[in-house]
């Protein structure tokens, strides 16, 4: 049997379907940066540090970019707020190698 592959705007757009209904983990809201962004590349996205944990009372902001190739090569994901993190650089960018 063949696997199903769906195309990336339908991917996408489930996804801001999920971030519009909060139907995502407590303590995360995302959406697109802009409304008129008919490609669904540039996304923003807000993280509530989650109680008894070292991020607790504090909010970071993200920016998060998927290319052509999205779902199969993941997006590009940068903290615009400063964070310590062993898979974040010094420039808030997010690696893939975990």
């Amino acid at each position: 049997m063949s696997e199903v592959i769906v195309p990336r705007s339908f991917r996408l757009l489930d996804e801001l379907e999920r971030g519009q209904k909060g139907n995502v983990s407590e303590g995360v809201s995302f959406g697109l940066e802009s409304a008129d962004d008919i490609t669904l590349s540039n996304w923003s996205c807000t993280i509530f540090g989650q109680p008894g944990t070292v991020f607790e009372n504090r909010i970071y902001s993200l920016t998060i970019f998927c290319d052509d190739n999205y779902p199969d090569s993941p997006p590009t994901v940068k903290f615009d707020t400063k964070i310590e993190m062993s898979c974040v650089d010094n420039c808030g960018r997010v690696s893939h190698q975990l």
